[in-house]
């Protein structure tokens, strides 16, 4: 289908830091997806979208963006998805210095995370909340929120993770 080749096709090029190319290609998707009525495919799309504006320094668009996918994801009751609207929404506050917002998703995340079982995206929430909780001079809350982000990495064997914690304590 079109719309799934447009979105993996935005996906490459995300992955390969062609940020306004990725932005084209989810559009694209998200309006195929958007004329189908195919609420999966606009929710993905959303999310993606605002990711990419998330990290053009867009935070406002990105936040709508999260806010849009967040009413479809419970929706449709997809909790995975929606744990990472809320995530995002997270780092959207921090850039925004929203601090109080972006602890709250963050929350929201931390929570459907541990439900849900996914340790990694566990693991990325809880060094978000420990940037917000530095954020907000909240010293122990953030050590303890890194401490555990940095103990959940070296457990699940991703360094990648483990670092930026580290690199906070």
């Amino acid at each position: 289908e079109v719309a799934t080749i447009l979105s993996n096709l935005g996906v490459n090029y995300h992955q390969q830091r062609l940020l306004k190319e990725a932005t084209e290609a989810y559009r694209r998707s998200l309006e195929l997806h958007r004329a189908t009525g195919d609420k999966a495919g606009i929710g993905r799309n959303l999310i993606n979208l605002g990711v990419s504006a998330m990290e053009q320094g867009d935070y406002r668009p990105a936040l709508e963006l999260f806010q849009e996918a967040t009413r479809i994801q419970q929706e449709i009751g997809n909790k995975s998805h929606l744990a990472l609207c809320f995530q995002n929404q997270g780092v959207v506050f921090l850039g925004l210095g929203c601090y109080d917002q972006g602890l709250a998703a963050s929350g929201r995340a931390l929570t459907l995370y541990e439900e849900l079982g996914q340790r990694y995206y566990l693991c990325q929430a809880l060094y978000n909340q420990g940037c917000l909780l530095l954020a907000l001079n909240d010293l122990a809350p953030a050590r303890s929120s890194l401490s555990k982000a940095l103990e959940l990495a070296a457990e699940i064997d991703v360094p990648s993770l483990a670092a930026p914690a580290l690199l906070r304590l």
